[in-house]
C-alpha cells in the first residue's frame, strides 16, 4: 500500500511508516487533472488494483478519471454534496449519513453509511465497545476530524456539560 500526499506533514508520514506502508509526494503545484494522471501512473506502476480517495477537492471529474483508467475507486465522503459518484464504494460514517445523499451513484455503488463504518486507528477499533457492568466512564474524547463547520463539538461539550451524574474529564 502507498499513500500518495501533497503536503509532507511529518507526523503523518512517520505514522504511515511505522505502519509498514510507502508514501510518496505529489508534486504541490499539481492541478486535479495532472494529480490523477499521477495517481494513475503510480497505482498501474505498483500494480494496484484500488485507490482511495479521502480529500474535498477531489471532485467528480478527478474520481470519474480514476474510474476510466481501469481503476476501482473507494471515496470516502462526509459531506454527501458532490453530485455524481463515479465510485465503487462510498464510505460516509456520519451518524446523518443516508442513502439519499447519493442519488447519482451507479446501482453498482456499495455504500457503507453511518458511524459503524468509522475508520478508527487500530488501538480505538479494537477497544471495548461497553464498559464493564457496574463501572462509570471517566473520560471522553470528542473528535470533529479536521474541520466543524457547523460547531457541532460546542453542541456536544455544552450537552456532556449538563451530565452530572458521573463528573467527566473530558
Amino acid at each position: 500500500m502507498i499513500f500518495l500526499m501533497k503536503r509532507n506533514l511529518p507526523a503523518l508520514t512517520d505514522r504511515i511508516k511505522k505502519e509498514g506502508f510507502g508514501h510518496r509526494a505529489i508534486p504541490a503545484s499539481a492541478r486535479n487533472n495532472v494529480d490523477a494522471a499521477f495517481t494513475i501512473a503510480e497505482a498501474k506502476r505498483g500494480e494496484a488494483q484500488w485507490v482511495v480517495v479521502d480529500g474535498y477537492h477531489f471532485d467528480w471529474v478527478y474520481r470519474k478519471t480514476l474510474k476510466n483508467s481501469g481503476l476501482r475507486v473507494l471515496w470516502v465522503d462526509d459531506l454527501g454534496t458532490s453530485g455524481f459518484c463515479f465510485a465503487d464504494i462510498i464510505v460516509n460514517q456520519n451518524i446523518y449519513a443516508r442513502k439519499n445523499m447519493y442519488p447519482k451513484c451507479s446501482l453498482r455503488t456499495h455504500l457503507l453509511l453511518g458511524p459503524r463504518y468509522a475508520l478508527l486507528r487500530k488501538e480505538f477499533a479494537n477497544s471495548p465497545t461497553r464498559l464493564p457492568k457496574g463501572s462509570h466512564c471517566k473520560r471522553v474524547l470528542i473528535s470533529g476530524g479536521g474541520t466543524d463547520p457547523h460547531n457541532i463539538t460546542k453542541i456536544a461539550l455544552e450537552s456532556l456539560s449538563n451530565f452530572s451524574a458521573h463528573p467527566l474529564n473530558i
